[in-house]
């Protein structure tokens, strides 16, 4: 595993040693003013088509065998628009994994992102932490060299879509150096607890229109 992808992928608990790195502080948002960016051609999930949307293996990593690309499916309960959704089932991870972070991700040919805000509509349709513990959503992108940077967290509220947004000169989270914003080719949705709570229940997480 790259050392400087470790360095950004949250926070979460192994056999009882702790990691963390890079998670913001979950906020209380979502944006007001909403913005509206183009969707990315990988971004709309209304042909019934993942469009390369898989389990981002560096986190939480080296458990990669209790999750699978079984966990994705798309779904049209709900939709946020157009004829389907991207439908994210995130294992509790059981007796093996105390789990405080999960995230999906999309590689491509390299694209130029710099000055853009990335943009997604996400939904907590059930699960992940038991009340009052709060679920966050944040985007992230990984640059050819993988150098990682992530936006803020966003709240997460049962039964409401909320748009998670990441300015790309305003990062919560940066590696030293920071990535190439002309040459990104992975970016991606994490999921985590606020502080350090544990997920302790499987949960849905409905994603859609992906854009910048």
């Amino acid at each position: 595993m790259n050392n400087r992808i470790l360095m950004g992928i949250g926070f979460f608990l192994v056999t009882g040693a702790l990691l963390v790195a890079g998670c913001g502080k979950i906020s209380s948002g979502p944006l007001s003013p909403l913005i509206n960016p183009a969707v990315a051609p990988f971004g709309a999930f209304d042909d019934g088509s993942l469009h390369g949307w898989a389990f981002d293996s560096s986190n939480p990593s080296n458990i990669e065998s209790q999750f699978s690309q079984a966990d994705l499916s798309i779904t049209a309960n709900p939709l946020f628009q157009g004829n389907g959704s991207l439908q994210i089932h995130v294992p509790s991870g059981g007796t093996t994994l105390i789990l405080t972070s999960y995230s999906i991700g999309v590689t491509f040919a390299p694209i130029d992102l710099r000055d853009k805000t990335m943009s997604m509509w996400v939904y907590l349709k059930s699960g992940l932490v038991a009340a009052p513990n709060k679920v966050g959503a944040q985007l992230f992108l990984k640059d050819t060299s993988y150098y990682y940077a992530n936006g803020s967290f966003v709240n997460l509220t049962q039964g409401q879509w909320a748009q998670v947004t990441y300015n790309v000169n305003a990062p919560s989270y940066q590696n030293n150096p920071p990535p190439n914003l002309a040459s990104i080719y992975d970016v991606g949705l994490q999921l985590a607890g606020s502080g350090s709570s544990v997920f302790t229940s499987d949960g849905i997480v409905i994603a859609d229109s992906f854009g910048y």
